[in-house]
C-alpha cells in the first residue's frame, strides 16, 4: 500500500529540522535537496552570529571606557545650540529721559509759532489752542533745514497770506502743512502779487502786499530775525 504524499512529505522535514537544530556534520546524510537548503540558513546563521559576536566586542569596548555617554538635561542643550548671546541687563528705571527741548519765547521759532497760532485764531475762532513748544520745534526744524523757509520775516509773510486766505486758512493749520504746502503757497502768492503790479497807479494796496506788510511788522515788532 503505497504511503499518502502527506507522509512522504512529513518524513522529510524530519531531517532538514534535526540538521537545522543539531547545526553539525549530520546534514550529510540527507538528501542532495535537503543538503541544499540547509547550505541557504546555514550561510545565513553564519553571518548573523558574526553581527552578533562583533556587537558583543563593541559593548565591551564601551563598558572598559565607562559606557555610553550620558544625555545633556534641556538645559545643557539650551546652552551649546544657543548662539545668541545674552543681552545686557538693563535697569530700565536707571534710564534718564533725554529732556525736551525747550524754545526760548524770544527765538525765531517760538514767535513764529506764536504769529501762526493768533493769524490763525483771528480767523478761525474754533481752533483748538496748539502746543507753542512743538509748533516751535517744527519751526526751527524748517528754519535749519528747509532752504525755502531759511528766512523767518518770509516765513512770516507767507503764514500771514495762507491763514487769512478763506480756502488755505481750513488747510494749514500747523506748521507741518506749511512746510508740506510752501511751494503751492509762495506759488499762488507771486501769481496774486504779478497781478497786483499790473493794476493801474492809483489803484488800493492788494490784499497781499496788505497781508506781507502786516506780516513782516508783526514780525519786525517781535524782534524776529535779529
Amino acid at each position: 500500500m503505497r504511503e499518502s504524499k502527506g507522509s512522504v512529505k512529513n518524513k522529510q522535514q524530519i531531517p532538514l529540522v534535526t540538521g537545522l537544530a543539531e547545526h553539525s556534520d549530520t546534514a550529510r546524510d540527507c538528501n542532495l535537496t535537503l543538503a541544499a537548503a540547509f547550505a541557504f540558513f546555514k550561510k545565513r546563521f553564519e553571518a548573523d552570529q558574526e553581527a552578533y559576536e562583533s556587537k558583543c566586542q563593541k559593548n565591551r569596548e564601551s563598558g572598559e571606557m565607562g559606557g555610553r555617554p550620558k544625555k545633556a538635561n534641556g538645559s545643557e542643550k539650551s546652552k551649546r545650540f544657543s548662539s545668541k548671546p545674552k543681552k545686557a541687563d538693563t535697569d530700565k528705571r536707571s534710564k534718564a529721559k533725554t529732556p525736551c527741548q525747550v524754545f526760548a519765547e524770544n527765538s525765531d521759532s517760538f514767535r513764529l509759532a506764536v504769529f501762526m497760532r493768533d493769524t490763525l485764531k483771528t480767523n478761525v475762532p474754533t481752533l483748538k489752542e496748539p502746543d507753542l513748544q512743538k509748533w516751535a520745534k517744527d519751526f526751527d526744524v524748517a528754519l535749519r533745514n528747509d532752504e525755502r523757509m531759511k528766512e523767518p520775516r518770509f516765513v512770516a509773510q507767507v503764514i500771514k497770506w495762507a491763514c487769512s486766505d478763506s480756502f488755505w486758512r481750513a488747510n494749514i493749520q500747523s506748521p507741518g502743512k506749511l512746510r508740506e504746502k510752501f511751494d503751492q503757497l509762495t506759488a499762488k502768492m507771486e501769481s496774486e502779487a504779478a497781478k497786483a503790479r499790473a493794476s493801474p497807479p492809483g489803484k488800493s494796496q492788494s490784499p497781499l502786499e496788505h497781508n506781507r506788510n502786516v506780516g513782516m511788522a508783526v514780525i519786525e515788532c517781535a524782534g524776529c530775525g535779529d
